[in-house]
């Protein structure tokens, strides 16, 4: 099921242990150092790590089920049908209000093309503590990969 590297690799003990895991577990995520800077500086939580794995498995998870012309499988509808979709979604869009209040701070550097910014109101939620992981959506046509460009504390905390 998983590449020999990762079963010898300890359950991460660190949120620098954890990038060094995403590294090799998802292949379909693209997670910069940048991504996680936030989250370096808050009290590791085994709990909240594993929160954060079990997000980006199913990030990853619905990327293998995703075409590069952006049609997804049937595998594909299902995860976006059980995570994406009503009262208890893992994953949900910013509302309206939070799009215009914190724009700048949801716009993170593009690392294929620092030059430019992507804006990422979609995110998963881990409650306690309130962590987030902010990605790019829709994954646009043709890309093969989900950026993942934030996993920390809560942006939008008023």
């Amino acid at each position: 099921m998983y590449s020999g590297t990762l079963q010898r690799m300890a359950t991460p003990a660190s949120w620098t242990d954890l990038l060094k895991y995403t590294r090799v577990r998802f292949e379909q995520l693209l997670i910069p150092d940048e991504a996680v800077e936030t989250l370096l500086h808050q009290e590791f939580r085994n709990g909240a790590c594993k929160s954060i794995i079990d997000l980006l498995v199913v990030l990853d998870e619905f990327m293998t089920n995703r075409r590069p012309d952006g049609r997804v499988t049937k595998r594909g509808r299902e995860i976006l049908d059980q995570y994406f979709v009503g009262e208890n979604a893992w994953y949900s869009d910013e509302s309206r209000k939070n799009k215009v209040d914190f724009v700048t701070k949801m716009t993170f550097p593009d690392p294929e093309n620092r030059n430019n910014g992507i804006t990422c109101f979609w995110h998963g939620k881990i409650q306690t503590p309130q962590l987030r992981i902010h990605f790019e959506w829709p994954v646009p046509v043709g890309q093969r990969i989900l950026k993942v460009l934030y996993i920390g504390p809560k942006i939008s905390k008023r």
